[in-house]
């Protein structure tokens, strides 16, 4: 939306919630190209993300986001590309939580690698 508003574009962006599979992982066409085991693990995605809405009051960014990835890169077959905290209008990255302001929005961003296939994946993140 952000990048629509700067640009003067013409579409309008409809935004809906994210649909989950049973064990969490985003419902995507690319979930049908991962092999059996790589399917069956790839709800550590959402498991590692939702962790952050815990963790946010007391750990810094930097701990959090090595939490994150860690905790995806130690499931076989997984490798986290970069999980980013970031605010809802122009998608920055924010390094220290006293950067962060209650009236805003942020969200917590994954790509990851299952084998050869990059998911993505992002979490709403509380600060209260």
């Amino acid at each position: 939306k952000e990048l629509v508003r700067q640009t003067g574009g013409k579409p309008q962006i409809i935004g809906c919630p994210i649909i989950r599979e049973p064990d969490g992982l985003a419902m995507s066409s690319r979930n049908q190209l991962l092999n059996p085991e790589l399917r069956a693990n790839a709800g550590i995605i959402y498991k590692s993300i939702s962790k952050v809405n815990s963790l946010i009051r007391d750990k810094k960014i930097d701990e959090i986001k090595d939490i994150v990835t860690e905790n995806i890169d130690k499931t076989r077959g997984f490798k986290a590309e970069y999980f980013e905290i970031v605010d809802d209008k122009n998608l920055e990255p924010i390094t220290k939580r006293d950067q962060m302001n209650i009236s805003k929005k942020y969200f917590g961003c994954v790509a990851v690698y299952a084998g050869p296939i990059r998911l993505i994946d992002n979490i709403e993140i509380s600060l209260y």
